[in-house]
């Protein structure tokens, strides 16, 4: 699968003030914890005492599956290791001759999307930064060294950056946890054979991220600060989630087709394996008020060990693997981890709890139905993605049309949303494959119309407003049903369900063979099997999966059933 990096691994912080959407839960692939057991067990060299403070996600490594996660544990033989990224295994280090310098010869890491890998040392007062370059995790020559005079303390948080557009154009960033720290700028245009490099002074930060034109920061207890890196200038803030601003560090920077998603770790104690993924493509970052979306967390893991980290440090990388975001998140003294987005269905509408059309509300299966359900304090359009992480590449509404919204019944409260993929060919049920319906239908009454009407007690064709071709749910289960028996036979009949909100055509929603429609769009009508005078007909309506079906059941086996009883 094709894998596109998001940003490097850092010190991540962000919050929000209220849940805008709920967001999803992301998927462990490995969690390796201190103290841990079995395949959860961190290596030896992954130990209390700060010593891995940092990481990044390498998508372009030359070991077998093509990424990577790099960490810089200063524990066992004070090696960069690299490690798998789907076991979290170790596969090998890096070439550490003539690193050295510094109060740590080595501390933050970051790596580009071409496979170049950066890591920087630690200064803790005026001296000689250095940033050292590995062109990939397997290179066995001299790393190059870059230096940059510091006038004060830097090499907490580090990241690289490297245009997509034009890969010869690379960004390193770093950054101090002191007042009066400087944020280094190293710019390529050589695809890293040597930098220029500028400063910001007085940036305190812990974590750092960039995009080639903007810094994003971060330090406990601030909101993320953002710089131009043309103007060497700060042009605003984003405000974190609520609660997540003051005990987060890490961050990283990536752009994900038209999204560009930010993420950010947690570093307190009882906190320390929280990540979320915000979406700020749309945020205004000169004001930065508001809480940008995040569409992506991780805020629990079960077992694991809470050791302190009085540091503030942790690593947090973002990038695409195929269909997946994918998070990697080192927590100093506790855990080095790796988590992907989850697939499959989800529904996505027009209100914060089902994600503001951006964040989908994954569903769960049964026997091929999916469902999710949601308390709604307005009523909202809503529609299915296919797959999560395909998006709106993969959504279906009405009709099966996925620029259509489903209608919302004017329903609030609590409603289950279906996507039904059972395969019912051969059983009557139309349509045949994919459905979808929510229990906001049984909130308003259907009515069975067609030209079958002229055939029962009441009369007439095509009459929405009619008060016995009513379709009833007396099992509560969301399938509405009429019967009648023929007055006369019919061959060519054919009906559709009408919600009668309101009186005579117009307005109202319909379902038919293909789905649901709103007037003046018209599904279409299902045929009913030629019945004749005396017969009983069964017309069906699932309005919450979204099916319907017709089924005649002959005079002379009614009568034979009864003379039998």
């Amino acid at each position: 699968m094709k894998k596109v990096l998001l940003a490097a691994f850092g010190i991540v912080a962000l919050s929000t003030s209220s849940v805008v959407a709920q967001d999803i839960t992301l998927v462990p692939d490995f969690q390796r914890f201190v103290g841990g057991s079995g395949d959860q067990q961190a290596a030896s060299w992954f130990t209390t005492g700060d010593i891995a403070r940092s990481g990044a996600a390498n998508v372009n490594s030359t070991y077998p599956g093509g990424t990577s996660i790099i960490i810089p544990a200063r524990g066992g033989d004070n090696l960069i290791r690299v490690i798998d990224d789907l076991d979290g295994s170790e596969l090998g280090t890096l070439n550490m001759t003539d690193v050295s310098g510094g109060t740590f010869p080595y501390n933050a890491v970051g790596a580009t999307s071409t496979g170049q890998i950066y890591a920087g040392n630690l200064i803790i007062g005026a001296a000689t930064f250095k940033v050292y370059k590995w062109d990939n995790d397997t290179s066995t020559t001299l790393p190059l060294a870059f230096e940059v005079s510091a006038s004060n303390r830097v090499g907490d948080g580090l990241n690289a950056y490297a245009n997509p557009d034009n890969t010869d154009e690379v960004t390193v960033v770093a950054v101090g946890n002191n007042a009066a720290s400087p944020l280094v700028i190293m710019q390529s245009t050589d695809g890293g054979d040597t930098f220029n490099s500028s400063t910001i002074p007085n940036v305190h930060a812990i974590g750092v991220a960039t995009d080639g034109e903007r810094v994003f920061t971060k330090r406990p207890s601030a909101n993320i600060e953002v710089f131009d890196i043309a103007t060497l200038t700060k042009i605003g803030e984003i405000t974190p989630r609520s609660g997540f601003a003051g005990t987060t560090s890490a961050l990283d920077f990536y752009k994900d087709g038209s999204r560009e998603l930010l993420a950010l770790a947690s570093y307190a104690s009882g906190t320390q394996y929280r990540v979320h993924v915000y979406d700020i493509t749309n945020y205004d970052i000169v004001t930065g008020t508001d809480v940008p979306d995040w569409p992506y967390q991780v805020d629990a893991v079960a077992g694991a060990p809470t050791n302190g980290n009085t540091n503030g440090t942790a690593g947090v990388s973002l990038w695409r693997d195929g269909d997946l975001i994918r998070v990697a998140h080192v927590s100093s003294n506790n855990l080095y981890a790796a988590y992907s987005s989850p697939t499959g269905p989800a529904v996505v509408g027009d209100a914060p709890e089902l994600g503001n059309w951006s964040i989908p509300q994954v569903m769960t299966e049964d026997d091929d139905v999916f469902e999710v359900t949601r308390t709604l304090n307005d009523p909202a359009p809503w529609k299915v993605w296919r797959n999560a992480s395909e998006g709106w590449g993969s959504d279906i509404g009405r009709m099966g049309d996925g620029n259509q919204n489903m209608p919302d019944f004017a329903t609030t409260g609590t409603i289950t949303y279906y996507y039904d993929t059972r395969d019912l060919s051969g059983t009557g049920w139309q349509p045949e494959t994919e459905s979808l319906g929510a229990t906001s239908a049984s909130n308003v009454p259907w009515v069975a119309v067609g030209n079958f009407q002229a055939d029962t007690p009441e009369g007439g064709e095509w009459n929405p407003d009619s008060t016995v071709t009513v379709l009833t749910d007396p099992e509560e289960d969301g399938i509405f049903s009429y019967s009648f028996v023929a007055s006369a036979g019919r061959t060519d009949a054919i009906w559709k369900a009408v919600s009668n909100t309101s009186p005579s055509w117009g307005d109202e929603t319909k379902f038919g063979t293909n789905g649901w429609s709103v007037d003046p769009g018209d599904s279409n009508n299902q045929d009913i099997p030629a019945y004749d005078a005396g017969d009983t007909v069964t017309l069906e309506f699932d309005a919450w999966r979204g099916r319907l079906r017709a089924t005649v059941a002959p005079a002379s086996s009614v009568n034979d059933w009864m003379m039998l009883d």
